[in-house]
């Protein structure tokens, strides 16, 4: 015998969506990433500082990973300074001078590149 199930019998079984704030991470802020691969007990516990890109409810996203982090991986840090930004991937303006003939000056042109 077939049992019919109606649509709002499906409905309130599907969990409700959050009301409350999971979490207090925005895009923009800077975080450290929980490192669950070390290589021996005296490696750092906690990788980063990393630029949060995107969030949702429940995890984050930053430019050095492909995958999304959940946000009980992530510790939120105060903007860091320039000297401990050497892991970020900084786009950096670049002048680029374009040589023209000897009548024409040459032109200066701004390109974006990223420090890979």
């Amino acid at each position: 015998m077939r049992l019919l199930i109606s649509g709002s019998q499906v409905k309130n079984a599907l969990p409700k969506p959050h009301a409350d704030i999971l979490h207090d991470l925005k895009p923009g802020k800077w975080i450290l990433v929980k490192d669950f691969k070390r290589k021996n007990w005296k490696a750092k516990h906690w990788l980063g500082p990393f630029q949060i890109l995107l969030t949702m409810p429940t995890t984050v996203k930053i430019a050095e990973r492909a995958t999304w982090i959940h946000v009980s991986h992530c510790k939120r840090v105060p903007v860091p300074d320039q000297e401990l930004r050497r892991h970020e991937k900084v786009v950096e303006v670049l002048k680029v001078e374009e040589h023209c003939w000897a009548d024409e000056p040459s032109q200066t042109v701004e390109c974006y590149w990223s420090g890979e």
